[in-house]
């Protein structure tokens, strides 16, 4: 195992002990974007308030044939981490 690997599978074993929410994502099936398109993700959220800095959202990407991929969470006061490669795909 990679270093990253056991990183990501950690943080995985981790963050299931704390999930105290359901979250329900809503999206189309599909989308398909020329390059400089934009996108709007939207979930919905219950069991938690996305204000609150007790809490973080994260977005995970599954790209088709790959991996799941995190790139960014949004900490309920506002901060937000995003996967540095995709940093200025954000606003």
């Amino acid at each position: 195992f990679s270093s990253t690997m056991i990183f990501k599978l950690l943080l995985l074993l981790a963050a299931s002990f704390y999930v105290e929410c359901a979250v329900e994502l809503t999206q189309v099936s599909s989308v398909m974007l020329k390059p400089g398109d934009s996108l709007t993700l939207s979930c919905k959220v219950s069991g938690y308030s996305v204000t609150d800095n007790s809490y973080a959202t994260a977005w995970i990407r599954h790209p088709a044939g790959k991996t799941l991929e995190w790139i960014n969470h949004i900490w309920g006061g506002g901060s937000s981490y995003h996967k540095e490669s995709l940093k200025s795909k954000f606003s």
